[in-house]
């Protein structure tokens, strides 16, 4: 294993904080002692950090879905001639098209309160 640089700590912190670690496990993984850690998320610049990030993990989030959408959206169509538990196939249909539409709309808040940051700023 390679030597743990600060870039890569604040790095490996940014990004364990932005997927929804707890602080403990972000400064664990990041080989730090969780009041570094604490240190470091308490400042301006990083929650702005750590903030992008999210913002780009949520993006990512949302393609994937997009791409089960229209899975689901087959699903339901076949639903229409299909023999096959469709109860089952309904659920899980809807359950990826409502994710899908509540990250969606996260995505969207997220980017909005983003722009008035940096309006703000």
């Amino acid at each position: 294993m390679g030597k743990r640089t600060v870039e890569n700590q604040e790095d490996t912190l940014a990004f364990g904080l932005a997927s929804g670690w707890s602080l403990r496990r972000a400064s664990k993984e990041a080989g730090l002692p969780q009041t570094t850690g604490r240190r470091w998320a308490s400042d301006p610049a990083f929650k702005r950090r750590v903030a992008a990030m999210r913002s780009e993990v949520i993006g990512a989030a949302v393609g994937k879905l997009a791409v089960i959408a229209a899975q689901a959206v087959e699903t339901l169509q076949d639903l229409l001639a299909s023999g096959v538990d469709p109860e089952t196939r309904l659920r899980a249909s809807r359950t990826v098209l409502d994710q899908l539409v509540q990250l969606g709309e996260f995505a969207d808040l997220s980017e909005r309160v983003e722009r008035l940051e940096e309006k703000s700023a």
